[in-house]
């Protein structure tokens, strides 16, 4: 970012004031540019690090979600790129998403669905209706709707204790769903994709 500006000056002086500029900016902001890293500084003296990159654009408060085989549930913070919880499981965590801005669903080999909270970085409830791996899970109007290893899509209600049992594939695993605000779409490896409508 630096020598793109640099290489627009027309002199060294011209340069050099250029340069003045940006570090005052930097500067006014919080920030230190050391070795094409930005250094953001606070109030304690620490800092964190992140790198500096033209094509990240609005990454300030986003968070990403990873799952592992090893039961881990992680929360990376995009424009930091600094973990900002993680949460072991019992079993390998397969699938998540997000439910609201505060909570978070997802699914483990073990075949149970979690409800995590954010905040508190700590399981609200967990579902264990199967033994069967969730593999998919997608959130629908207050709850989630999961796809299982042995063909199985159910939706689970957070608030109501409604059950919705969707007729699948059989035995093949359902691998992926999405929900247009009408209908549920499921595909598995019978190499069908099915649509449901569903009255909520």
């Amino acid at each position: 970012m630096c020598d793109d500006l640099m290489s627009g000056a027309n002199s060294t002086t011209e340069a050099l004031d250029l340069q003045a500029q940006l570090i005052q900016m930097l500067s006014s902001a919080g920030l230190v540019l050391k070795n094409g890293l930005l250094i953001a500084m606070n109030s304690r003296t620490d800092s964190r690090r992140f790198a500096v990159g033209e094509r990240e654009i609005a990454t300030d408060g986003k968070l990403l979600l990873l799952g592992s085989e090893s039961g881990y549930i992680k929360g990376v913070g995009l424009q930091s790129h600094e973990q900002i919880f993680q949460h072991q499981c019992e079993s390998a965590v397969n699938c998540c998403c997000f439910i609201s801005s505060s909570s978070v669903a997802f699914g483990t080999q073990d075949g149970k669905v979690w409800l995590f909270d954010l905040r508190a970085r700590q399981p609200v409830t967990i579902w264990e209706e199967s033994n069967s791996p969730v593999l998919c899970l997608i959130s629908v109007k207050n709850g989630v709707f999961c796809g299982r290893a042995d063909g199985s899509s159910s939706y689970i209600a957070f608030v109501t204790d409604r059950c919705i049992q969707l007729t699948g594939p059989g035995f093949d695993p359902v691998y992926c769903m999405a929900y247009n605000g009408e209908s549920i779409y499921t595909g598995s490896r019978d190499g069908l994709i099915r649509k449901y409508n569903v009255q909520f």
